[in-house]
């Protein structure tokens, strides 16, 4: 084979790598900008990007169904071929349930039910050390407490847990880590980079319009 012939052939696969590289970003682009809202009664709307999560019924306590509304606890999961990328970083889910509680009034402070319901409860004492923000999401006020430790309310941890209320109902989200499942993993909650995925629930959470 002649130098000008493996040049040739050098220069073609370097554009064929360019043109690789260029599809994927766009494909990258199309996932990002790929949004599903979805409406759920009782509860409000919210997008998600369709390629990652999926919506799905989430689980609770038989306790819980006294004052769930409907439908229930709503989990957005992520898809497994998201979770289980190389060097994904940790991946979070997020869970969201309205409750019935007559005892909420229009000057109920949000913060006064963290940890006091079935979705995520915790003693008073786990917050402590943590700063409780006063927010509004979907419309509505707001407590807002990050990064929950492990071991204090579950296996892997709390990224974020938002209550916000309205008179007669309290609406509870909660973001935790994904836990892995198969060996070698065995139930295990992921590891690596917290911040890379962060943005996704973010967006999610932005895009919520709870009914009033």
């Amino acid at each position: 084979m002649s130098v000008r012939t493996r040049l040739l052939l050098v220069a073609i696969a370097g554009l064929i790598a360019l043109m690789s590289a260029a599809s994927m970003a766009g494909a990258q682009e199309d996932t990002a900008a790929s949004l599903r809202r979805v409406s759920v009664p009782d509860l409000g709307s919210f997008e998600y990007p369709l390629a990652l999560y999926s919506v799905r019924a989430g689980m609770l306590p038989p306790a819980a169904s006294e004052t769930l509304l409907f439908p229930g606890a709503v989990s957005v999961e992520p898809n497994d071929s998201f979770v289980y990328q190389d060097d994904q970083g940790v991946v979070y889910r997020l869970t969201l349930a309205a409750f019935v509680d007559e005892s909420v009034t229009a000057d109920t402070d949000p913060a006064s039910r963290l940890g006091q319901s079935p979705l995520l409860p915790y003693e008073a004492s786990a917050l402590d050390s943590l700063d409780v923000a006063t927010v509004t999401i979907g419309g509505l006020p707001a407590a807002r407490v990050n990064d929950l430790p492990a071991g204090v309310v579950n296996q892997a941890g709390v990224a974020a847990h938002i209550v916000a209320v309205a008179p007669g109902r309290v609406l509870e989200l909660v973001v935790e880590p994904v836990m892995l499942f198969g060996a070698p993993n065995h139930n295990e909650p992921m590891a690596g980079d917290t911040d890379m995925n962060r943005s996704l629930y973010e967006d999610i959470l932005a895009s919520l319009e709870f009914n009033q």
